[in-house]
């Protein structure tokens, strides 16, 4: 089982390296020019492997929640080996929309693949300092992107750690490509996977003032009678609407198994 680890551990940073920037080259241009809805039908098929998931910063979960390393992105990203810091593929090439403000050096780059269930034993590893790290992903959750483990071959092997917007992600930005799909039918089939936690409101806590709204990217939040409401089917459990609330209102929970 060992040698099934470390060969899948190789074989996401192979992908990361040498696949994943023509993949997205390629679906662009197809997308482009030929099949319009190519992106939306090719992430589905291939979620099993390759793909996004959701990791929040530990400040967006309810103080009462014990987190484990594996939970929580700032301590994902300490035991990683973080080589460095690279600027946005997406953001800068493939889908970059030019109104978009957000910071662009926010790829954590990791020497190696690494296997998500070994990191609770993980020693702190990191080529850069872990301030330089821990800066990254506060100023990406500043800016109200999400925190995410990319994945292949499967989602518990992931070879880098992406901080996306949802106008210039090659995965994120699907959500408003597709926008009018996903409001109706939900996301069944997980184009980005979803973390171990869930969004709720203290309603005593809440205004109404909208912020959590527009953090989110997920249409997992509306303001029904000046409260908001988490659409439970849509949340993918990031955490930026319970960090950019003004009150304090808004937390993760753990998500219900099924």
């Amino acid at each position: 089982m060992s040698k099934l680890i470390e060969l899948k551990k190789k074989l996401g940073v192979v992908f990361g390296r040498y696949f994943e920037i023509p993949m997205l080259l390629l679906i662009r241009f197809l997308e482009k020019f030929f099949l319009k809805n190519i992106r939306y039908y090719f992430y589905k098929k291939t979620s099993h492997l390759w793909g996004g998931i959701v990791v929040p910063i530990k400040e967006a979960i309810h103080p009462s929640i014990e987190v484990t390393t594996s939970q929580e992105i700032i301590e994902i990203a300490k035991r990683a080996g973080i080589l460095g810091v690279t600027p946005c593929f997406c953001r800068t090439n493939v889908y970059h929309d030019h109104r978009c403000k957000a910071p662009v050096n926010t790829c954590l780059i990791m020497g190696s693949g690494q296997y998500i269930k070994e990191l609770e034993q993980s020693e702190i590893f990191s080529y850069i300092s872990i301030e330089e790290v821990e800066n990254v992903l506060r100023k990406a959750d500043e800016y109200g992107l999400v925190h995410q483990l990319i994945h292949f071959p499967g989602p518990e092997f992931f070879y880098v750690i992406c901080n996306c917007c949802d106008c210039c992600c090659a995965v994120l930005s699907s959500y408003k490509r597709f926008e009018n799909h996903i409001k109706k039918y939900g996301d069944p089939f997980y184009l980005i996977k979803p973390s171990n936690f869930i969004a709720k409101v203290d309603i005593n806590k809440c205004n109404g003032c909208g912020t959590c709204v527009s953090r989110c990217k997920f249409y997992a939040i509306e303001i029904q009678n000046n409260k908001s409401i988490t659409i439970e089917a849509n949340c993918k459990g990031c955490g930026l609407c319970a960090t950019g609330c003004p009150t304090g209102a808004r937390k993760l929970f753990p998500r219900e198994k099924k």
